[in-house]
């Protein structure tokens, strides 16, 4: 327990994923040990599965004092103890600030991947993924429950997984592919949200940086995390609570080089294309001209908008993506609605959407508008057959994006005249205007608004 005013690296013992697939892959070239062979080690037919790199349970009090515990180590049927060499996990409370029922924590986590001397083990898309409690429903999917207000939320999430949720990558026959809740952590602590909002790493990215901008603007990097690197990325984190209680999960995904086991040459290029990861990591949107309203009994308009999307292996088809699927939806429309997936531009690991959508509003006002990015073949299932809660379900990354529904309630049926006009005289001609006069009453509307007609 420590005041965190500067960054303070917490040492975690946890076991680098990335070599545990090393020493599976060793195995399959060279004789088993006595101890390998009672443990014999699955055959790998996707290596580049998402793997947990480590779970940590943090608090953080309204002093700035917080509490770090290892609870999940990268573990499997192997005994390579003494053989890999954890990374480092640093922290730094950069500002705490109070507002009525809630309070905001702004949170520097750095991530260091501690091998030096070997480059096989370059991570990419590694994400800090903020675990904790969440009830509120995803307008589009009842299975994924979230931290809205009133709960714990990440306000600058670069998107939102359902990767290793803990009611649905939970126990201990996951491994290092689900989350593991060890006795270290917080006794009875499981967070219940199945959807929970990360932070993306990569090097070159700053603390701050949006990572669309930077992925698009460097394209030939993949999202890299390389050996002996320090990565920090800032967290601003809202809870009702004056302290917050969360668990921190690192992802990673990886694949063997082309020149596995030696070092590669090139990196990325001699690792494959399936080392990235098959959701989208990143989108942006903008030019936000949308028409929707609401006038207190019916609602209509469209939700018009750029979206421009980072997925790495992704290629449209005459111009038509079918590698993924959209889905928008926003608590305050009838139903969820999904875009005609035509590019408008594209580049190296990008491609930008005009989304021109009719909704059916049911609200006014400030509105989150999720749009989900489902891919069209992958699933949640992993490599070795170890069953999840959520296997047979497409891969789906969310993000949210913030919206105005128009409020046409207190439009005026009619032209209501100005009281505070001088002088006080109309002159209505004859050949137009005696019909509104004398048929349709307006001589006298316009003396009882003070007028001399």
């Amino acid at each position: 327990m420590r005041l965190l005013e500067e960054i303070i690296p917490v040492t975690i013992t946890i076991f680098l994923l990335v070599l545990v697939l090393n020493l599976m892959a060793s195995c399959s070239q060279s004789e088993l040990s006595a101890t390998q062979a009672q443990n014999p080690v699955p055959n790998i037919t996707n290596d580049g599965a998402p793997l947990a790199w480590g779970l940590w349970d943090i608090s953080i009090s309204s002093d700035g004092i917080v509490e770090v515990a290892p609870m999940h180590s990268a573990e499997f049927s192997l005994n390579v103890a003494g053989i890999l060499l954890p990374p480092d996990l640093g922290l730094s409370v950069v500002d705490i600030s109070s507002g009525p029922g809630f309070t905001d924590y702004t949170v520097d986590v750095g991530i260091t991947h501690t091998f030096t001397n070997n480059t096989n083990f370059t991570g990419f898309d590694v994400c800090g993924v903020l675990i904790g409690n969440g009830d509120t429903t995803h307008p589009a999917d009842s299975d994924l429950l979230y931290g809205g207000p009133g709960e714990l939320q990440l306000l600058n999430a670069d998107g939102c997984t359902r990767w290793m949720n803990a009611p649905e990558f939970g126990g201990w026959d996951m491994g290092f592919f689900g989350y593991v809740d060890e006795t270290a952590g917080t006794p009875g602590f499981e967070p219940d949200a199945t959807l929970n909002p990360y932070k993306y790493y990569c090097d070159g990215l700053g603390a701050g940086q949006d990572v669309y901008d930077y992925l698009v603007a460097n394209p030939a990097q993949r999202g890299i995390f390389t050996e002996g690197s320090t990565n920090v990325r800032r967290y601003i984190i809202r809870d009702p609570n004056a302290s917050i209680q969360f668990q921190y999960a690192i992802l990673a995904r990886w694949a063997f080089s082309a020149t596995f086991p030696d070092p590669p040459t090139d990196i990325p290029g001699d690792f494959p294309p399936h080392a990235n990861a098959p959701e989208a990591v990143a989108i942006s949107v903008s030019g936000d001209t949308s028409d929707m309203w609401w006038d207190g009994a019916a609602g209509g308009g469209n939700f018009t908008a750029e979206v421009s999307i980072v997925n790495w292996n992704a290629e449209p088809d005459v111009g038509v993506m079918s590698d993924y699927t959209l889905r928008l939806g926003c608590d305050s429309w009838t139903a969820a609605v999904n875009p005609i997936m035509t590019v408008e531009t594209d580049g190296a690991n990008y491609c930008n959407y005009l989304v021109d959508i009719p909704v059916v509003p049911t609200a006014a006002g400030d509105v989150t508008i999720w749009i989900d990015v489902i891919q069209a073949v992958e699933t949640y299932a992993n490599p070795f057959g170890i069953q999840g809660g959520a296997d047979d379900e497409p891969i789906v990354a969310c993000f949210t994006f913030a919206s105005t529904i128009i409020d046409e309630s207190g439009t005026p049926d009619f032209w209501e005249p100005p009281t505070d006009h001088d002088p006080r005289f109309l002159f209505i001609h004859h050949s137009c205007g005696s019909g509104f006069l004398f048929t349709g009453d307006m001589w006298t509307m316009l003396e009882n608004a003070g007028f001399e007609v």
